[in-house]
């Protein structure tokens, strides 16, 4: 027994595809095609229980070598998030400046070491139907859309909040 356990550790995870959740996936993906095109959600393929954050990074520009930038709908917490790697401990900084730039329901928060820019969205299951969730998964792609529009529509307000002072004084001009 012990030898059995070394060898599924060394061989590590293995992910087992859930039916339910794949089809969910499935699903999601058809209406983000026809009705957010602009995410440019990957094709899913079989998923496992716990998958249910959506990336959508492909559709994030990259500006001004700002941190990366993630984009996800995560549907078991009810929100779509726009995340900065490495800046929640600078977040006491961050905010005041990029405070005023943020849309009434949009909130900054920290996820892990990353700094969120979030928006409060149905939560979805991925184990249940589609169907009867189909308008709160439009509200999140709608969320989505909006905090890629916001990240797009802000890059000289970005650059001064989540670049240190130096680097931000270096682009003054040729944004």
């Amino acid at each position: 027994m012990l030898r059995q356990a070394v060898e599924r550790w060394r061989r590590g995870y293995t992910a087992v595809p859930h039916p339910a959740l794949t089809k969910f996936w499935a699903e999601y993906y058809a209406l983000a095609r026809a009705e957010a095109p602009l995410l440019k959600m990957e094709r899913p393929g079989k998923k496992p229980l716990n998958s249910t954050w959506v990336s959508f990074n492909r559709s994030v520009p990259r500006l001004h070598d700002l941190p990366r930038r993630e984009l996800w709908h995560k549907w078991p917490y009810g929100r779509v998030d726009l995340q900065f790697s490495g800046l929640a401990a600078k977040s006491d900084a961050i905010v005041p400046t990029i405070g005023p730039f943020l849309g009434p329901d949009m909130t900054l928060r920290q996820a892990g070491k990353s700094l969120a820019v979030s928006l409060a969205v149905p939560e979805l299951d991925g184990t249940a139907e589609f169907q009867p969730q189909r308008e709160a998964a439009l509200q999140g792609l709608s969320a989505a859309l909006r905090l890629r529009a916001w990240y797009v529509e802000h890059p000289k307000d970005l650059v001064r909040a989540l670049r240190p002072p130096t680097l931000a004084r270096a682009f003054r001009g040729r944004l």
